[in-house]
């Protein structure tokens, strides 16, 4: 038996965690832990407009996700944790 081509995909947990180790690395450790992940991050002024531009470039490059805007954070600009995690599913 032989297989060719194979190319290793990581899975949910595993990008989950990368993605959560450049939000740490973005925003800091400290601020990060105190987040809830409903928390809306552009409003609470966690992040601005133009660290969100940096998260999702990231999310696209990294994880060759393409993301739909109002269908992940919906026309109120959701913007939470929990929104950035269904962006790499």
């Amino acid at each position: 038996m032989e297989i060719k081509n194979t190319k290793f995909m990581p899975n949910y947990s595993e990008n989950k965690k990368i993605l959560i180790s450049y939000l740490v690395k973005k925003i800091g450790k400290k601020k990060y832990h105190l987040l809830s992940s409903s928390q809306n991050l552009l409003k609470t002024n966690i992040i601005d407009s133009l660290l969100y531009h940096f998260i999702k470039k990231f999310i696209k490059k990294k994880f060759k996700k393409k993301i739909n805007f109002i269908k992940i954070f919906g026309k109120k600009f959701n913007i939470t944790l929990n929104n950035f995690f269904k962006c790499i599913k």
